[in-house]
């Protein structure tokens, strides 16, 4: 990125790294363009979600379910191992109840969430 090291308080990257060859380059970066003290946040689909467990069961796994330029089909490892020691949230996008969640993330929500503090 053409971009001076931590040039930037905050970074906000929502539903892109599931199409990038290399996320961790570009998590990698996000990082050396943060100032300390700076945040980064990211969005990026389950694809390990309950209804995508589901589909799969019928033959359709979320690489024939989302669009067809996304590369990487994360889980919750995944993230992990490309943001170690970032907060990950979800939500829990239904019906009758709407909230933030920190446990049940690699099946109940549709999207991860992820903060990285400089």
């Amino acid at each position: 990125m053409p971009f001076a090291d931590g040039q930037f308080d905050l970074v906000w990257c929502s539903e892109v790294i599931e199409h990038l060859e290399n996320p961790q380059h570009c998590i990698d970066e996000f990082r050396r363009i943060t100032r300390s003290g700076g945040r980064i946040i990211m969005t990026t689909p389950n694809s390990r979600a309950w209804f995508f467990r589901l589909f799969a069961l019928f033959g359709l796994p979320p690489q024939r379910l989302q669009r067809d330029d996304h590369i990487h089909f994360f889980g919750l490892k995944d993230i992990r191992n490309i943001a170690p020691g970032a907060d990950i949230y979800g939500y829990f996008p239904y019906i009758l109840i709407k909230r933030t969640i920190r446990s049940g993330l690699d099946w109940l929500t549709p999207t991860f969430v992820i903060i990285i503090n400089q």
